[in-house]
């Protein structure tokens, strides 16, 4: 009896203990990471001093000890303290033009989603598509799908979430199963997502990847990945006779009343926009502009035209990140509504309106509070985490080690990787994950003699497929805090277009990618001192 309560009493404060310590997890990892990893700073080498760093930037950012952001910080304190790079050189990755372009792509989105633009092609989507469940759970995937290409996966899926739920609670209530009020279709508190913005451009524009192709790279993948996506959720939560294409499953049959009721709330809500206002045709005019400078900045898609910037002194100096400002500037200046000289022409003044300034289609203080500038530092810290890691010799170190991997046939590589980050991110921040990965993919590619590109591009792919957990992306958080997906069932549905995603980011790299950006032959812009090129 006494060593059983010497035994409960010790659990007892091992319990306690433990409770103390998950309070207090953040400050234990910010003191105890650094602190286990000091003995490779005893060894007074660059590969040592930039190791260091990495794991303790990599902990932070996996356990998220401190904001993402202010991680993305420490190489300006520990690079210049360890003698890897002067802070000049470490502040330049801050600002580089991936910086510009995302910024720019963040002022084209925020504009969308003040002029409410997204919800107009998301309603008039869903009305074309029809009201029975298997079409409208394909008009929500083609819309989401569309409206995440531009703005983020988090604001597109807060917008859309709402909109499907409000649906689903309209069918219930025509057919008396669940009497409630009309549900709300807005969404507020929902913070900004980091999950959407991934770039793998260690090596600058020197690999050639610009929006026109990387656009076609994808565009593939995207459509079937798409179709599978929509046939096996219609399996998996409609009915499994949904896969017989030409004909009605039970469920569309029993629902086909029903569908009425979701077809008139989807126009109630289209109609509760009203007409297409002058600021809203302004803004998808500048979309369009923004797509069609992207897409023939170089045209090599077309035969004897080499793009548009051909047209100015030096063409070389005109990126991406220059159409993104050009686009950016000008939703600054552009009016929101007609200037009034224009509407006294045609009579659509109000009565004793005088002219007077107008407010442009997007305000400086709109973008403040929506642009997530947290995202401007994580890039800018990550290219400076490479940056050093090049510079310190961690890069050289790592390819001499993975040497020993050169037996391995880099198809099966890629394969694996691809299979462990999928995994991997399910736990942890996409873009985290793929700012520690992709520098170290880069020096393997380096010392197996491969393309990075070959093993970059699909490791970066596998780094967003995280389906199956809340947790795992703020958009799946978002679509379980309604309450009507189980976990069980976000793991089961998520699971499989898991595998999908992996094997079609092999089955792309290995197809597309030779295609579009010659994958298997080791380029002229990577380091040539081990491969002879």
């Amino acid at each position: 009896m006494v060593l059983f309560r010497k035994l409960n009493s010790k659990m007892g404060f091992l319990r306690q203990a433990g409770r103390v310590a998950w309070a207090y997890r953040a400050t234990l990892i910010i003191i105890l990471v650094p602190t286990l990893a000091s003995p490779l700073l005893a060894q007074h080498s660059g590969p040592a001093k930039g190791g260091w760093v990495v794991i303790v930037m990599a902990a932070y950012w996996i356990t998220e000890a401190l904001p993402l952001a202010v991680t993305s910080l420490l190489p300006m304190i520990l690079f210049p303290l360890l003698g890897i790079l002067d802070m000049d050189d470490v502040t330049r990755n801050y600002f580089k033009d991936t910086v510009v372009l995302f910024f720019g792509s963040m002022v084209m989105a925020v504009t969308i989603e003040e002029r409410n633009v997204h919800k107009r092609i998301a309603l008039g989507t869903l009305l074309i598509m029809g009201s029975k469940p298997r079409w409208l759970m394909l008009g929500f995937m083609i819309s989401t799908a569309f409206l995440s290409m531009w703005i983020s996966n988090t604001a597109t899926t807060a917008m859309m979430v709402p909109i499907a739920h409000a649906i689903v609670i309209q069918i219930i209530k025509d057919r008396k199963m669940l009497k409630s009020s009309k549900p709300s279709l807005m969404v507020t508190g929902v913070k900004s997502d980091l999950d959407d913005q991934i770039d793998e451009r260690i090596y600058g524009d020197d690999p050639g990847i610009t929006f026109a192709n990387w656009f076609f790279f994808m565009l593939p993948a995207t459509i079937i990945s798409l179709f599978i996506c929509w046939v096996w959720l219609q399996s998996y939560f409609l009915d499994r006779s949904c896969f017989v294409w030409f004909r009605d499953c039970n469920c569309c049959k029993e629902q086909s009343e029903d569908g009425k009721a979701a077809h008139d709330l989807i126009r109630r809500e289209y109609k509760a926009l009203g007409g297409v206002t002058f600021g809203e045709f302004a803004t998808l005019v500048h979309f369009a502009f923004l797509i069609i400078l992207w897409l023939f900045r170089k045209s090599s898609f077309i035969p004897n035209f080499d793009g548009w910037t051909q047209l100015f002194l030096v063409p070389e100096y005109i990126n991406d990140a220059t159409v993104a400002m050009i686009i950016a500037i000008s939703l600054f200046i552009f009016p929101s509504r007609m200037p009034w000289i224009f509407r006294k022409m045609f009579g659509k003044t109000d009565p004793g309106e005088e002219p007077g300034p107008m407010h442009p289609l997007l305000t400086w203080k709109t973008a403040q509070l929506k642009i997530p500038w947290n995202i401007v530092l994580l890039l800018g810290g990550g290219f400076a985490l490479a940056n050093g890691c090049e510079e310190s010799g961690l890069s050289d170190w790592l390819a001499d080690k993975f040497s020993a991997l050169s037996g391995i046939p880099s198809w099966s590589l890629v394969f694996i990787l691809t299979i462990v980050l999928c995994i991997f991110t399910e736990f942890t921040s996409n873009v985290a994950t793929t700012t520690i990965f992709l520098p170290i993919c880069a020096a393997l590619a380096e010392s197996l003699c491969v393309n990075p590109l070959y093993l970059m591009i699909p490791v970066t792919l596998a780094c967003t497929y995280a389906y199956m957990l809340p947790a795992a992306t703020p958009p799946n958080a978002i679509v379980f805090s309604f309450e009507t997906v189980s976990i069980p069932d976000m793991v089961k549905a998520g699971a499989l277009l898991n595998v999908v995603g992996i094997l079609m980011a092999n089955l792309l790299i290995n197809s597309m990618g030779q295609v579009v950006y010659d994958v298997f032959t080791y380029p002229s812009w990577a380091p040539d001192d081990k491969c002879g090129v």
